[in-house]
């Protein structure tokens, strides 16, 4: 989800700051983030509802 998060330099995944610590509104990429955080093999993106 190219919307919401972005990689470093040194590979690692952040979100980007406009969404850090704020709710997405919008559906579309509510449902986006949540694909994100099912493909995760890392399991390291958390959606919080």
């Amino acid at each position: 989800c190219p919307e919401v998060f972005e990689m470093r330099d040194d590979g690692v995944v952040d979100v980007k700051m406009e969404y850090q610590g704020v709710e997405i509104a919008e559906p579309e990429l509510q449902e986006k983030v949540r694909q994100a955080a099912d493909a995760c093999p890392a399991m390291a993106i958390v959606v919080e509802e």
